[in-house]
């Protein structure tokens, strides 16, 4: 609930100063299974730090490998918010 309280608030100032969208850069690391463990945040608006989190660590990734056994990752990913959708 707190996650679309942030949305929304974000959406009404975007919308006041004519923002059009925002981008949040995070680190994921996924384990030998595809699944988000753990996230650092990079960048981004302090608004949108939470909610994006929370995406992020919904994710499922197929699981990467190396010699053919599935290893943990560290990615670099960009959530896009558009305060007009």
């Amino acid at each position: 609930m707190l996650a679309t309280w942030i949305w929304t608030a974000w959406r009404k100032r975007a919308k006041r100063y004519g923002r059009r969208s925002a981008q949040q850069r995070h680190a994921p690391v996924i384990d030998e299974h595809g699944n988000v463990v753990q996230v650092r945040v990079l960048s981004g608006h302090p608004l949108l730090i939470d909610a994006a989190l929370k995406a992020v660590l919904q994710w499922k990734y197929e699981p990467t490998t190396l010699n053919g056994q599935p290893v943990s990752v560290e990615l670099q990913v960009q959530v896009h918010f558009n305060p007009n959708s």
